[in-house]
């Protein structure tokens, strides 16, 4: 079709539960590839070094795990928290040993989710179309792209005002400054 657009994810049918692609044949294949499709890396992302998978709450990985390998630790030393995440879908562990992303991968996916693929963003009405309009543009900085203590950072969203809110939704945070932050990818309201 002349000018559409292809956009999703695409897994195998037997990676899917009751296709039978062993160990792969619960699902997680589909869970990990919408973690793409939302903005998340590999676990084992930049390996042992930072910023890693850019995900604070995710601790450092070397390479990726395969089975389920309990208790491995790729990354050892000063500044390396935490056993590998093999449990994590963004890893390539067993289907059977996956079971959950972090708050921060959470928090990354629903903020690239309203960065990026919010339909509020494709030109629709805005409650509060005009307001603002003739600012000046220095008013509009650009946000700190990652926390000072790893060099890592949970989400690729603007946060507005002093109280460094997240902005969620099309009109919670600085109204129309917050709708052009996110147009604009990484601005901060002040």
């Amino acid at each position: 079709m002349a000018g559409s657009v292809l956009d999703g994810v695409v897994v195998f049918y037997r990676s899917l539960p009751g296709g039978g692609l062993f160990p792969y044949h619960l699902g997680d294949t589909l869970v990990h590839e919408a973690g793409h499709w939302l903005n998340l890396p590999h676990t084992f992302a930049n390996g042992c070094k930072s910023p890693g998978d850019f995900v604070d709450d995710t601790p450092f990985e070397r390479e990726p795990a395969f089975g389920c390998p309990i208790g491995r630790d790729t990354c050892k030393g000063p500044g390396y928290d935490g056993l590998d995440p093999i449990t994590n879908y963004m890893d390539y562990s067993d289907d059977g040993c996956m079971d959950h992303f972090t708050a921060g991968q959470i928090e990354r996916m629903l903020a690239s989710y309203d960065l990026y693929r919010d339909p509020g963003l494709d030109g629709g009405e805005d409650e509060n179309e005009g307001e603002g309009e003739g600012e000046d543009e220095d008013e509009v900085t650009p946000a700190p792209t990652s926390q000072p203590s790893t060099g890592r950072s949970a989400s690729p969203v603007a946060s507005c005002g002093a109280s460094g809110s997240l902005c969620r939704k099309k009109n919670e945070c600085c109204s129309n400054k917050c709708k052009k932050e996110k147009e604009s990818k990484l601005k901060k309201c002040r």
